[in-house]
């Protein structure tokens, strides 16, 4: 028995790392200016504290985008009885940044928006490298 195409079917079946993660990577960058923009207005200092990484390990990809800036969360999440808990996240995570409860700043959301906004861009990026 003899199987055509057996080398184009296994060459199709390959996953080209690099290219996933360099639409990875451009697709990070697109969130990450996108919050940057979001947030800018409000105070240009957490803008500017914004951050991205991409790395593989065992478990897949990660596309970290954020800022090392505690201040950001509080743009983020708000303070007190401002704190709002988007559906993307839960009460734990969102409530360490609670504190005291006396907090006056409301919730400034930019890093989830800007997710929201361009998370089809990034599916599409990805896409187009699995067919590459």
């Amino acid at each position: 028995m003899k199987i055509h195409g057996l080398k184009e079917v296994l060459n199709a079946l390959t996953v080209d790392e690099k290219a996933i993660g360099d639409a990875l990577q451009e697709g990070g960058e697109i969130i990450l200016q996108q919050a940057k923009d979001n947030v800018s207005p409000k105070d240009s200092t957490v803008a500017s504290s914004y951050n991205m990484t991409v790395t593989r390990n065992e478990n897949g990809w990660l596309v970290d985008v954020g800022s090392n800036m505690e201040l950001a969360a509080f743009f983020e999440w708000g303070t007190g009885e401002h704190v709002v808990v988007p559906p993307e996240t839960t009460d734990a995570y969102t409530m360490q940044w609670f504190k005291t409860g006396r907090g006056t700043l409301h919730a400034y959301p930019h890093l989830l928006p800007a997710f929201r906004q361009n998370r089809d861009k990034v599916v599409e990026l990805i896409k187009k490298s699995l067919t590459k």
